[in-house]
């Protein structure tokens, strides 16, 4: 699966692989483009009115993925991924509340989420 990206990478400028030192910079400089962003699922979070998709992002930090229709998330089947490498297509956001800040994507449709073929447990 990562290898396959990695290739497809090597043929465009918009994809950030959150793992490397430069993410963040190169993901500043595309607030408010598409982007593909590749990494490892950390975890997700559900709260009232959203799912967060937390992905590993260097140095020791976490970059958000917004899912608002938890429809959505099931169809993407990501629950079944954490810990699994993971890519998500989507406009580079900046939330803001109070004093935080952060960058983000929202997943409004299945297809922006690609995940890797798994083999069956058992």
């Amino acid at each position: 699966f990562i290898q396959a990206i990695e290739h497809e990478a090597r043929q465009r400028d918009d994809y950030v692989f959150l793992g490397r030192k430069n993410a963040m910079e190169q993901l500043e400089r595309n607030l408010g483009n598409e982007v593909s962003v590749v990494s490892t699922i950390e975890g997700i979070e559900h709260f009232e009115r959203l799912a967060r998709v937390s992905l590993h992002a260097a140095p020791k930090k976490v970059f958000p993925v917004i899912f608002f229709d938890r429809g959505v998330l099931r169809e993407t089947g990501i629950e079944g991924y954490v810990r699994e490498p993971a890519m998500i297509r989507g406009k580079v956001e900046r939330y803001e509340k109070g004093n935080y800040s952060t960058l983000q994507i929202v997943v409004h449709e299945s297809a922006q989420v690609r995940l890797p073929s798994l083999p069956e447990p058992g």
